[in-house]
């Protein structure tokens, strides 16, 4: 029976494709969904899909939204393990060749699909479509769906199956380019997925095409994470980001003020947010754009040092070298004043934990171009208590004040 079945499909597929030759084109799609539509069994139906593939035909494109439509119909009435298995592989090439073909019409179809049948082929398939056929108006769908991903939350059990899926639904999102799918593309970059399955990697390479510009998305993560790692990352995907140089240099200049309000209760922890600091002030650093609003936070930082050496030394310069590319007149004098503290303790014999600071301050004084610095310089490049480095490194800083 399985064999005269299979001669009898056989001619039928031979007579479509030399019956195609010679007809209309609307005429093509109509004879293709009728052999279809009247095909007993889902084996022939895959059969037919296999052969309708191979025509290559733009004219095919509603029958193959037609014929997910009757998968979708006739989904529940599929109970034998075999027929599911060829069901599921049909489903799966019909949803690709939609997306394929970019069939917007089918995006709801698509969506359907992937909310009924639980194969893991099927549902990448189908979040992978809706992202190739452009289906905006899932994005917030699928970035929901991402996010239950993200939290383990999914219809299948199996983690790599998952995975396959996430990996899918991040491809989606990337190619939708809605806001809705950057914080579960992010949070599905830093996830429990595991390398090989390429979720993470995938993940951070969509996050600056889902988003120029995702300051703000990511000024609110920082505020609601409590990993200060994720808060650290959330800054570096900012600072990397397409956004302008100005709303870059503002958001690390947010991120350095809500870092400096954290307060930590492990080793571990301090650690972290000595490299938030860290990597706030590199950004202003790096940045052409120098926001007023960071320097108080930064002349801030100078006062706790001074107080009570609240900042190890690798933190001390980074943040002078940072405040040196500040030619604000308070940035200038927050690092005269610096400077001027320092000789003054060295100059009733105080003997510094370092040269290295006092030389640095030096040195990012003479970057502001600021005349501001010109007199603590003086001090510190005439005073006899100060070695020789420092001294030479005020009269450099002064020389390139006065060249300006």
């Amino acid at each position: 029976m399985k064999t005269k079945l299979s001669r009898a499909l056989v001619c039928a597929v031979v007579f479509a494709i030399i019956a195609s030759t010679s007809i209309a084109a609307n005429e093509i799609g109509a004879m293709w969904a009728r052999l279809y539509r009247n095909a007993p069994t889902t084996e022939q139906r895959y059969q037919i899909m296999v052969n309708m593939i191979e025509q290559d035909s733009r004219d095919l494109a509603p029958v193959f939204h037609e014929a997910l439509d009757g998968q979708i119909t006739r989904f529940q009435s599929i109970t034998g393990t075999t027929e599911r298995h060829v069901a599921n592989r049909l489903a799966a090439m019909t949803i690709r060749e939609l997306g394929n073909r970019r069939v917007t019409d089918a995006a709801d179809s698509i969506w359907n699909m992937l909310q009924i049948n639980h194969d893991v082929v099927v549902m990448s398939e189908a979040a992978n479509a809706l992202g190739r056929i452009g289906a905006a108006q899932y994005a917030p769908r699928l970035a929901t769906f991402l996010r239950n991903m993200n939290l383990g939350v999914s219809v299948l059990s199996d983690r790599r199956q998952i995975e396959a899926v996430a990996y899918n639904t991040v491809k989606a999102l990337e190619r939708l380019g809605d806001p809705a799918g950057f914080e579960p593309v992010f949070l599905a970059a830093h996830g429990w997925y595991s390398a090989g399955s390429g979720v993470r990697a995938a993940a951070l390479d969509a996050l600056p095409i889902i988003v120029d510009d995702p300051t703000d998305i990511l000024t609110e993560i920082i505020k609601n994470q409590n990993d200060i790692a994720m808060k650290i990352s959330a800054l570096n995907v900012g600072t990397k980001s397409r956004a302008s140089d100005e709303n870059k240099a503002e958001f690390a200049a947010w991120a350095l003020d809500h870092a400096l309000s954290l307060t930590w209760s492990s080793r571990t922890e301090q650690a972290k947010l000595k490299s938030l600091r860290m990597t706030a002030l590199s950004a202003l650093r790096a940045s052409a754009h120098k926001p007023d609003r960071a320097i108080a936070r930064m002349a801030e930082m100078i006062r706790g040092y001074r107080a009570d050496r609240l900042y190890d030394e690798d933190e001390m310069l980074t943040l002078i070298e940072t405040m040196g590319s500040f030619p604000q007149d308070s940035s200038a004098r927050a690092l005269s004043d610096f400077l001027g503290y320092q000789t003054e303790r060295r100059e009733r014999d105080v003997i510094p934990e370092t040269l290295t600071i006092p030389r640095a301050t030096a040195i990012a004084l003479g970057n502001t171009r600021n005349r501001i610095g010109i007199e603590q310089l003086n001090a510190a490049a005439n005073s006899t208590a100060w070695e020789a480095s420092v001294r030479k490194e005020a009269r450099d800083a002064v020389e390139r004040i006065l060249r300006r």
